[in-house]
């Protein structure tokens, strides 16, 4: 998944696509540190070099 679908299929209040740019990209954001905790951890990692980053879990 990207950063963008990890952080969209995340549970709110608002739905995502009532959230405002300015709100889906703190989101991301968010998601973004989220995920990076668990590449340290070994939980997920990044897959491919490609833009976008995708991540998967960690086997």
């Amino acid at each position: 998944m990207t950063l963008w679908q990890v952080a969209a299929g995340l549970h709110r209040r608002s739905p995502w696509e009532a959230m405002g740019l300015a709100d889906r990209e703190m989101a991301a954001g968010e998601a973004a540190a989220h995920l990076r905790t668990l590449e340290r951890r070994g939980v997920a990692r990044r897959d491919g070099a490609d833009a976008p980053i995708r991540f998967v879990r960690a086997a």
